[in-house]
């Protein structure tokens, strides 16, 4: 399978990297959608992983503009919390996961 991640974060986009690779799937990962949306077009892959946490940019409405441009793409959110309001949220936004941080030793289970 083929990743993308965004994250602000180096060190976080480094470390679900490590983890995804782990598994001998591809990654790539970005700072930011702008660059995610030039990624998207090149590297096709078929999970974006998204930190909810971004604070240049909403990550529930890039997560509405993915589906919404390329619905076979699957969309993981990533968050601190495991709140049930986030997951509706991310449920409602279009994606097909919600990861909480603390869960992210079980990677593959969830997704």
């Amino acid at each position: 399978m083929k990743f993308l991640i965004l994250d602000e974060n180096p060190g976080f986009r480094k470390f679900i990297k490590k983890l995804i690779t782990a598994n001998n799937d591809e990654c790539i990962q970005t700072e930011n959608s702008p660059h995610l949306k030039s990624a998207l077009k090149k590297y096709q892959p078929d999970w974006i992983v998204i930190d909810i946490n971004l604070k240049k940019e909403n990550a529930f409405q890039v997560a509405r503009e993915i589906r919404r441009e390329n619905p076979a793409i699957k969309i993981a959110l990533l968050s601190d919390f495991d709140d049930v309001r986030l997951r509706k949220k991310a449920k409602e936004a279009g994606a097909t996961a919600f990861i909480s941080k603390e869960n992210l030793t079980d990677f593959y289970k969830i997704l």
